[in-house]
């Protein structure tokens, strides 16, 4: 039991890692990629809500010490979207489809930015900051282009976790055999 924590702490610090130190100095919209929300999506299909949770606390920890301003904004950011993606795939997607893990980082990857963005209103009150979104359409089309890329990410994996094994199925509904 020990040893899966600490092997999953060590994956999880690995993804931060990948995250701080080589996505975010790719060019252009690559930088954009989140990682580590994928590879939540990724965790909770194929484990469960305790060790998605686990990425989580390690995730959000060693993230919101390195953004030293911001504290807390993204464990809780995490932690609203691994719920939500939890309560979607146990009550709408309960087969393991190409559409389900598409849906799953839409929603988780919505959930995750709005309340990154509310945490960081309110922490502007807190710390005296400013607050420097300005919602017009160059900031919409980067948030969609955002979102684009980590749905494409998912799709992607999916295929090389499906050609690797046979766990997850291309489809959305299952047809009965005769």
């Amino acid at each position: 039991m020990y040893g899966k924590i600490i092997i999953n702490l060590l994956l999880a610090f690995l993804v931060v890692l990948l995250q701080l130190g080589f996505i975010s100095g790719l060019p252009l919209y690559f930088a954009s990629l989140n990682l580590i929300l994928i590879s939540l999506v990724f965790i909770l299909e194929i484990s469960d809500l305790k060790t998605a949770l686990l990425w989580v606390l390690a995730a959000g920890f060693l993230i919101d010490i390195y953004y030293f301003k911001s504290p807390g904004t993204y464990f809780l950011s995490l932690l609203a979207a691994i719920f939500l993606m939890d309560f979607l795939l146990e009550h709408f997607f309960t087969n393991r489809s190409l559409y389900s893990f598409l849906a799953l980082i839409f929603f988780g990857h919505l959930i995750f930015k709005f309340s990154w963005y509310i945490y960081k209103f309110l922490l502007s009150f807190v710390f005296k900051d400013s607050f420097d979104y300005i919602l017009n359409f160059m900031f919409l089309k980067n948030e969609i282009i955002e979102l684009f890329i980590n749905m494409m990410a998912v799709a992607i994996g999916f295929y090389i976790i499906n050609f690797v094994g046979s766990n997850f199925k291309p489809v959305f509904l299952i047809k009965k055999r005769k």
